[in-house]
């Protein structure tokens, strides 16, 4: 019995300590890491961001590219001053990558294992791993509400004029719900379930809303409302 316990425990410890997001079914060989994507457009998209996640949540991160189509955070890093560290899978990155909505997608996915970071650093223990990933999705929303904030503060006419390109992110954002959606699954069962379709696609709806209706603030949306927040949108969706 007191084995069994030992074992139940070791258990919950690993299920807390990384936070596999299994994007597409292949997992990731954590120990083929990748010089790059060998895109140079999309390794600066990756890593131009991963400093701007990192300046704004004030961690440090060592990021790999590795085979596979999985994105995966652990709190664990070979470099001095660093809070974790990501793997993302290259075949994941280049598959979204050419789809027309792919940058912000990877930018959002990006964000959420940040997010895991974040909750890791802050000791956050979670009822589920179901609602640890609601949670993380919901920072994701929220940090492609700022990224879109920027674009438009930057250039609002740059491209385009300032109504088409409202509407061209309006778009972007529907189809980003989708997205996000689309990663999720229906194995209720199980201790990996990360949330359903409409679960995913509803938190990343309700991160971007929340930036948009004026909480600018992500500590707010992430210590303060974040874990009821998904324990509400589970209720509500998660079945």
């Amino acid at each position: 019995m007191k084995t069994i316990k030992i074992s139940f425990f070791l258990l919950l410890i690993s299920s807390w300590a990384f936070s596999q997001c299994s994007l597409q079914n292949a997992p990731n060989n954590a120990n083929s890491y990748l010089a790059s994507t060998k895109n140079s457009l999309l390794d600066n998209l990756i890593f131009s961001q991963k400093a701007k996640l990192e300046s704004l949540f004030g961690i440090q991160v060592k990021l790999n590219i590795s085979k596979g189509t999985n994105g995966l955070a652990y709190p664990f890093c070979s470099l001095d001053n660093c809070s974790g560290t990501i793997d993302l899978g290259v075949d994941l990155l280049k598959s979204e990558y050419k789809k027309e909505v792919g940058s912000y997608f990877i930018i959002g996915i990006l964000a959420h294992e940040f997010a895991h970071l974040v909750q890791f650093k802050n000791n956050m223990h979670f009822d589920s791993t179901v609602q640890q990933e609601i949670h993380a999705d919901i920072l994701a929303g929220w940090y492609l509400g700022y990224y879109f904030d920027q674009v438009i503060g930057d250039s609002p006419d740059r491209y385009l004029g300032a109504s088409d390109l409202m509407y061209t992110i309006k778009k972007f954002k529907n189809e980003l719900k989708i997205s996000f959606g689309q990663i999720g699954d229906t194995q209720y069962y199980s201790v990996e379930h990360h949330g359903n379709f409409l679960t995913r696609s509803m938190a990343f709806h309700h991160g971007i809303d929340s930036y948009d209706r004026g909480f600018k603030n992500w500590e707010a949306v992430f210590f303060r409302w974040g874990k009821r927040d998904a324990t509400s949108l589970i209720k509500k969706w998660d079945y």
